[in-house]
């Protein structure tokens, strides 16, 4: 019998590190924002092109979306458990930093265009990263495998 152990401790571990990253981006970009701090002040413009800046994000997700459902493909087709672990590993850290890159790209909309809106997205972005969170039985659901040994 094999036994397929997986380190539970690691990947709460990564996805703390992760969470306290987007929470200080958001609050960063919320005291920037509450304070009246304008990063870039000349750029007026982009105020006027809100809708099309909020269209790139749902692009950017549409494009992210796809990409994990790839990589679920993928994963699900390597034969040793060992490889599928380094490969998930290496997966959920990526989605990690898609949340990290998604805070960040809320906090420049905000400071672009002053519009409130873009804090209520850091925020959305905060709350899908809670849905990460590496439980039990999400790994065992990721990884295929029903008789995984957490320690």
């Amino acid at each position: 019998m094999d036994l397929k152990i997986v380190q539970h401790k690691t990947f709460k571990k990564i996805y703390f590190n992760f969470l306290v990253i987007c929470i200080m981006i958001i609050a960063g970009g919320y005291f920037l924002y509450k304070k009246r701090v304008f990063l870039l002040p000349d750029f007026l413009g982009a105020f006027s092109a809100k809708n099309i800046l909020l269209y790139v994000i749902i692009g950017f997700v549409l494009i992210f979306a796809f990409y994990v459902i790839n990589n679920k493909k993928k994963l699900l087709k390597l034969a040793s458990f060992e490889e599928k672990l380094r490969f998930y590993e290496k997966f959920y850290t990526r989605r990690l930093w898609w949340h990290v890159i998604s805070c960040l790209t809320s906090v420049l909309f905000l400071q672009l265009t002053y519009h409130y809106i873009f804090i209520y997205f850091g925020l959305f972005d905060l709350l899908s990263m809670l849905a990460a969170y590496p439980s039990k039985e999400i790994l065992k659901k990721d990884l295929d495998e029903e008789d995984l040994i957490f320690s």
